[in-house]
């Protein structure tokens, strides 16, 4: 049991590791630049509601990185993972999963986004659609599905966030503080 959010390139480092099962994907691929993709991608796809997805919701998967090397990663999930959202290309077309979540055999909840965090900043990461996405990750992280509204922790458990060498991460803490 647990729950976890992994970008691409800490997704990618447990299935080189063996625990692909475990995260919901058969293979992730190595982050990579956009151009070095075998397909074009033009925007990310919101379609899932419970992720903050809708009809037309899609932001742009270039705008952020003109001038970095924003980095993605190639999700290959295992059959019955749900995927949140959704590389398309310039017509739209999905081409690949881009956010995906799981529940394991141990009843563990993992959600994978296919982009890596360290790279990922501007218009396209810090927007409202994405708070909303993210916010759904969490609470169906946590067993709240339908959440709306801000996420309220019950118990001794309490978030914290962390940041170590440009990586984020969040834990719980057991103190009851907070």
């Amino acid at each position: 049991e647990g729950a976890v959010l992994l970008d691409g390139a800490a997704a990618h480092v447990l299935c080189e590791r063996g625990f692909g099962s475990l995260i919901g994907m058969k293979r992730v691929g190595a982050p990579v630049h956009r151009r070095d993709l075998s397909w074009i991608i033009s925007a990310e796809e919101f379609h899932h509601p419970a992720f903050g997805g809708g009809e037309g919701k899609y932001l742009t998967a270039t705008l952020p990185f003109l001038d970095a090397a924003g980095r993605f990663t190639v999700l290959e999930p295992l059959e019955g993972g749900e995927t949140v959202s959704s590389w398309v290309d310039p017509d739209t077309r999905r081409v690949a999963p881009a956010m995906t979540a799981w529940t394991n055999a141990s009843g563990g909840r993992v959600v994978v986004h296919g982009i890596e965090y360290e790279s990922s900043f501007g218009v396209s990461f810090c927007h409202p659609f994405r708070r909303e996405q993210l916010h759904g990750a969490v609470a169906w992280l946590s067993g709240f599905a339908n959440a709306t509204g801000p996420i309220r922790w019950h118990g001794a458990r309490k978030p914290a966030a962390a940041r170590r060498s440009s990586a984020f991460s969040t834990s719980t803490s057991t103190t009851g503080a907070g």
